[in-house]
């Protein structure tokens, strides 16, 4: 699974993910992502068109999110496209470090911390050619 990551939402010094790449969008119900068995060069393909300002991908795998309690799904479009799915976000599992629950009043803390946590869970692919058309790295998911 590859969520595709726009130049602000990692960090240069460290390459590492920042929550905010895996916050859904307004209209999403959780993280969007493009399933790799549509294979490396679609994968590039599609999470260029995804953000403009592309520059690689937030991976993990699917059993990595069910061992956190999440799950990989694409109600929209069942059956027709299979390289789609979503990460719902519905509860903030208590299982995932280092996620504290927050009182109330602390604006979207909560949230942040949250998104913070499932960080964890993905490993960041920076695209060594972000102008090539196929994926000229490591092959995706190993």
């Amino acid at each position: 699974m590859e969520r595709a990551v726009g130049r602000g939402h990692f960090r240069k010094a460290d390459s590492s993910l920042k929550w905010q790449a895996l916050r859904p969008r307004p209209s999403e119900e959780g993280a969007s992502v493009i399933r790799q068995i549509v294979g490396d060069s679609e994968v590039k393909r599609l999470a260029k068109i995804i953000k403009s300002d592309y520059v690689g991908l937030a991976e993990t795998k699917v059993q990595r999110l069910r061992d956190a309690g999440l799950d990989a799904i694409d109600k929209r479009r069942e059956g027709e496209f299979r390289g789609h799915a979503e990460i719902p976000f519905t509860t903030y599992p208590s299982i995932l470090e280092p996620f504290e629950p927050q009182l109330a009043g602390e604006g979207n803390l909560e949230d942040i911390n949250y998104y913070r946590s499932l960080v964890v869970l993905f490993k960041f692919r920076l695209d060594p050619d972000v102008e090539a058309a196929p994926w000229v790295a490591e092959p995706l998911c190993t």
